[in-house]
């Protein structure tokens, strides 16, 4: 696995971890404020984010995930936790945390709840809950400068809610909803936990083709063919859609509402 650190907007940095083929590559951000830090996911394979985070800053330091899939909270937490560091999740997603292989270092973490904020020195990022992909997915959204961090809640161009953890297609569009209704000030820009994924910057454009799409299934406008996948042992059916940015929403038909 190769760790590239990238700016993505101003004071947030972009830690990806990519593997050697370049065909997979998943994001943490790094938010500085004046007085604090907080690492937004941590990466699945990499044990070394906790130096390269420290390398960067020795601000007073947060982890906040994102969900609780091992592609965003994987090996690494337990460093952090082992100096310390306060790692924030929704406890809806404990479930989604700890199902994991030998080689996960279960990590004790702090409950995560809607509307906390988190106050950076400079900037503040409120936690909204975005149950989706899992039941207990987070963005992190700092308003004044109206932006949105994430991870997988609405994807990354591709977008995945066939998971046996993902919650009902009528659920997330109410929950959607909400977020767009909060976050309706215009000029979003969208921070995903996948950016290699998206074929553009993501705006509050995207997050309304991720609405209509949604409604579109429900509604019966889009219904594609019946395929399978394999992943970790289980053989899940899915249907593909695609809206505008939306390119790739991958649902369970059999979980709509």
């Amino acid at each position: 696995m190769r760790i590239k650190v990238r700016p993505a907007a101003q004071d947030i940095l972009r830690i990806c971890e990519e593997n050697d083929e370049g065909t997979h590559a998943v994001d943490a951000y790094l938010v500085l404020g004046r007085k604090k830090a907080v690492l937004i996911d941590a990466c699945e394979q990499s044990e070394s984010i906790y130096e390269i985070v420290r390398s960067i800053t020795s601000l007073p330091l947060e982890v906040l995930l994102t969900h609780g899939h091992p592609d965003h909270a994987g090996k690494g937490l337990s460093a952090f936790a082992g100096h310390g560091i306060p790692i924030w999740m929704d406890a809806a997603d404990e479930a989604v945390l700890h199902k994991r292989g030998a080689s996960f270092v279960p990590v004790k973490t702090k409950p995560l709840q809607n509307g906390m904020v988190f106050d950076l020195g400079g900037m503040v990022l409120e936690a909204i809950s975005l149950g989706s992909h899992t039941p207990g997915s987070m963005v992190f959204y700092e308003q004044e400068r109206h932006i949105l961090l994430s991870g997988d809640a609405i994807g990354s161009g591709a977008f995945w809610m066939q998971l046996p953890e993902s919650l009902p297609l009528s659920q997330f569009l109410a929950n959607a909803r909400l977020l767009q209704k909060r976050t309706a000030s215009g000029n979003l820009l969208i921070l995903p936990g996948h950016s290699y994924q998206a074929e553009s910057i993501l705006s509050d454009a995207y997050l309304q083709d991720v609405i209509d799409v949604t409604e579109d299934i429900l509604n019966g406008k889009q219904s594609g063919q019946l395929k399978t996948m394999l992943l970790g042992g289980m053989t899940l059916e899915f249907k593909e859609a695609a809206r505008g940015q939306m390119h790739n929403y991958v649902y369970d038909p059999k979980k709509a509402y």
